[in-house]
């Protein structure tokens, strides 16, 4: 390091004898054998306060023998204290057995603001063991470099607290969709080394993409100043956990699939299930999956299986069900959805009689026959009274009655009748191709 720190700093000793006082130390350059420092008290100490933190590495003592003395007048033994507070010394480096008129030696950097050169008891010169003398007293160090950021974010959300340099732990709640991260710091002195997740990063670019778990991911970040201690910084990411399905299906008892009303989508939560009328299953199998890691599946405080059937009872004609699929996880907010499973009235037409060519069969729904007669007139009556019926004759819509009547067009008519349950949805749709010539 680069900077005597001692020098023409004022020193205090434990005792001295005038003149020979301890500023005789770190006042320059030796010039005469009596620039020195003398106390006949052992043990004692030459305190200096550097007046601000620094980081030393090295100190040098000047014994007698560099001021023109004989070597027998050089310390025997002596050590470098360090300390913060000057209260609280911790020893640095010692010498002994010393027989040189100089010893310049160099240790790890340390932080201290205040220095001494501590002599025991019996350890002064070798001529007088009980007697301390010194001509000069170095310390050399410098300041500390910046081990601070001025900036840190991460893409997957806003951190807490609110980024201060001297603010060391942050965090962040995202959302089950948020599976990765990156980081962005940057540094206050733009020669110290960051890592971010234990790699390099660079100052102000944002890191490699870091993949979240759910629960809470540390991610360390850390400052290595050029001078100084490493300073970390941590970030944690809590990703919440999910409440949602991925799927929602349902197959009856003879493994036909049966479809959801409206199709499935996690942001939707009720859904209706219409079982034909002439059916003859007498269970539904709906399956749910879940999103989340730890996302637990309930049917009124029963549990389910994520991926695995649960078995509803098809209710009668006209009657229906409501299944309550919740699905709760640690601190994120419940999600329930509810299919609502509902056994149709009839939606088949009991008979069709009055079309020439047709012989009318519930379950056959497309029909093929000519006509010469100038009006088509047509019974249609429904199984369910109750039905809603739509008739269309070559595209347009006619008022349904029991009794339809029609003059067909030469050529191609299409008469299209459309029978919905009146009871839980359920259709039909029957389509009579009638060529006039």
């Amino acid at each position: 390091m680069s900077n005597n720190l001692t020098n023409g700093k004022l020193p205090t000793e434990s005792s001295c004898v005038l003149p020979y006082v301890a500023s005789r130390t770190t006042d320059g350059a030796i010039t005469a054998p009596q620039d020195r420092w003398l106390t006949t008290t052992l043990p004692a100490a030459l305190m200096v306060d550097l007046q601000s933190v620094y980081y030393v590495n090295r100190w040098v003592v000047s014994n007698l023998g560099a001021a023109l003395w004989q070597d027998i007048y050089n310390m025997k033994g002596y050590s470098l204290q360090c300390s913060l507070d000057s209260q609280n010394w911790w020893t640095v480096d010692s010498v002994s057995n010393n027989t040189a008129s100089a010893t310049d030696r160099t240790f790890p950097p340390v932080l201290t603001r205040f220095v001494r050169l501590y002599i025991a008891s019996n350890s002064g010169m070798a001529i007088h063991p009980t007697y301390a003398s010194i001509a000069r007293f170095e310390v050399w160090g410098d300041l500390p470099t910046s081990g601070y950021l001025t900036s840190l974010a991460i893409s997957a959300g806003a951190l807490t607290p609110t980024f201060s340099k001297t603010t060391y732990a942050y965090s962040s709640t995202v959302g089950f969709n948020v599976a990765s991260t990156t980081v962005t710091a940057v540094l206050e002195d733009a020669n110290a080394q960051l890592k971010i997740n234990g790699v390099a990063a660079v100052s102000g670019q944002p890191s490699n993409n870091i993949p979240l778990a759910v629960g809470n991911n540390t991610i360390p970040i850390q400052v290595t100043p050029q001078l100084g201690p490493v300073q970390p910084y941590t970030v944690t990411v809590i990703r919440s956990d999910s409440t949602r399905l991925t799927s929602l299906t349902a197959r009856d008892n003879l493994n036909n699939p049966i479809s959801l009303k409206p199709s499935f989508d996690s942001n939707t939560a009720l859904y209706n299930v219409c079982i034909p009328q002439d059916s003859t299953a007498t269970v539904l199998n709906i399956t749910p999956v879940k999103e989340g890691v730890n996302a637990t599946i309930g049917v009124n405080g029963t549990a389910v299986t994520s991926g695995m059937p649960w078995p509803v009872t098809i209710p009668a004609v006209g009657g229906s069900v409501s299944v309550p699929f919740k699905v709760t996880a640690p601190q994120v907010t419940d999600t329930t959805y509810t299919v609502n499973v509902e056994k149709a009235t009839s939606a088949y037409l009991q008979s069709v009689t009055g079309i020439p060519g047709v012989n009318f069969v519930k379950t056959t729904y497309d029909y093929t026959t000519s006509v010469t007669v100038p009006k088509v007139k047509a019974t249609v009556i429904p199984e369910d009274t109750s039905a809603a019926i739509e008739v269309t004759v070559n595209g347009t819509s006619i008022p349904y009655t029991q009794s339809l009547s029609f003059t067909p067009n030469i050529g191609l008519n299409e008469l299209v009748i459309k029978v919905t349950s009146s009871f839980g949805g359920d259709s039909r749709t029957y389509a009579f191709h009638i060529t006039k010539s």
